[in-house]
């Protein structure tokens, strides 16, 4: 059981930063499809900083200091590459679903193509290296704690120092992009690009923003992957590209297409280290754990997505309306609409401020209207979909659409 929840965090790590770099760019406003092939450079660049430095027998030494440079390595060398997208999607106005699928598509060829020239070899492998005393030594990235309880086990036996590396850089950055001015302005960018122009804010500047810092967190998490002998299954391309075009849940289309894959994992035969055929019954037993892996995989995407993207409405009502409507549309860059109204009781002349905006930006809006007036009328109701401008848009078949208009004409 130790061991299950070991494997779980190690690998669930990595995803959540990878899953942290798609909400970054998608939030700045570009649909960041390229997510596999920023994977496959930011492996490829930390494989390769990971051979070169093991050539010295200092970083052979310090196994965990090669490890945080490779890991940075394949950040850097993965947000490089993300300036593609960024390029093609914000400077040529090309469409992000073909760009991203084109830079899947390189990133492989490209990493081939050096790997061929540089070690004129099919694939490049990490080998040991020999240390200062000249002893032959791994690589020993895991940190080992035999001592320990059965729960400090977890998380402090075989454990990666990425893992809380990992950690840290999740927290810090989800902070960031919900808590700062600039993370507020990159949001606005990916909600309402043309109310964020507006006020003066450069549109263009964010998205780069956000696709660079998606690209490097990317690179990092691949790097923690396959620095733990994991891969992804690019399953997500397939799922967002249906989600885009045909309003089909992401969980929903990556959890069936893994279940084909690791299906069909059973009639391929499997070998261990020591080249003896791996059992049916422990490949079975992998399957099981996929599966199980897959379905909380798929529930945690659809939640996330949905979360992320839940609004709210709120009726305001204020002698200082004017005030707060001023705020919202500079500070939150959200529209307001007036509505005039009059109280039953007082029989006076009101004027009702209605708001839509994400639930995200509930806290800092309440206190925002707080500020100009602690005596508004403020009701806030959760909505099941907003759609328009600086939201959603609406998704359906196109040839249901056509099919309507036919039967209106």
């Amino acid at each position: 059981m130790i061991f299950l929840f070991q494997k779980t965090l190690i690998f669930a790590i990595p995803l959540l930063i990878v899953a942290l770099a798609g909400m970054f760019a998608e939030r700045s406003g570009i649909i960041n499809i390229a997510l596999d092939g920023i994977m496959i450079i930011g492996s490829f660049s930390g494989a390769l900083t990971a051979y070169l430095l093991r050539g010295n027998p200092f970083f052979v030494d310090h196994n965990q200091l090669t490890f945080v440079i490779c890991l940075f390595s394949a950040a850097i060398f993965g947000g490089l590459f993300s300036l593609l997208l960024s390029f093609s999607a914000i400077n040529l106005k090309a469409d992000q679903t073909i760009g991203g699928t084109a830079l899947n598509l390189i990133a492989p060829a490209l990493s081939l193509f050096f790997i061929k020239v540089l070690f004129f070899k099919d694939k490049l492998e990490m080998v040991s290296m020999p240390d200062s005393t000249g002893t032959t030594r791994d690589f020993g990235f895991v940190i080992l704690n035999e001592d320990l309880n059965p729960v400090a086990q977890i998380f402090f036996n075989k454990a990666y120092i990425s893992t809380f590396i990992a950690i840290g850089i999740f927290i810090l950055l989800s902070v960031w992009i919900y808590k700062t001015k600039t993370g507020l302005r990159l949001r606005s960018c990916g909600e309402h690009p043309q109310a964020a122009a507006s006020v003066g804010i450069n549109v263009n500047r964010m998205r780069y923003l956000g696709t660079t810092i998606s690209g490097m967190l990317a690179g990092f998490g691949i790097g923690l992957t396959m620095s733990q002998g994991g891969s992804t299954g690019g399953t997500d391309i397939v799922a967002l590209i249906l989600n885009r075009r045909r309003g089909i849940s992401p969980g929903r289309m990556i959890l069936w297409l893994d279940i084909i894959i690791i299906a069909s994992s059973i009639a391929v035969p499997s070998y261990r280290p020591d080249g003896t055929l791996v059992p049916f019954v422990d490949k079975i037993m992998v399957v099981v754990y996929g599966y199980i892996l897959t379905a909380v995989l798929s529930i945690t995407v659809d939640s996330t997505l949905a979360g992320s993207k839940q609004s709210v409405q709120l009726f305001i009502t204020s002698k200082h309306y004017e005030e707060i409507a001023e705020e919202i549309a500079t500070q939150f860059h959200r529209g307001v609409t007036v509505l005039n109204g009059q109280g039953w009781f007082s029989k006076e002349d009101a004027h009702v401020l209605m708001v839509l905006t994400r639930k995200v930006d509930l806290n800092p809006l309440l206190r925002s209207i707080k500020a100009v007036d602690p005596q508004a009328f403020v009701s806030v109701s959760t909505v099941t979909g907003v759609y328009g401008k600086g939201f959603e848009a609406i998704k359906s078949p196109r040839e249901g659409g056509k099919k309507s208009l036919k039967n209106r004409g």
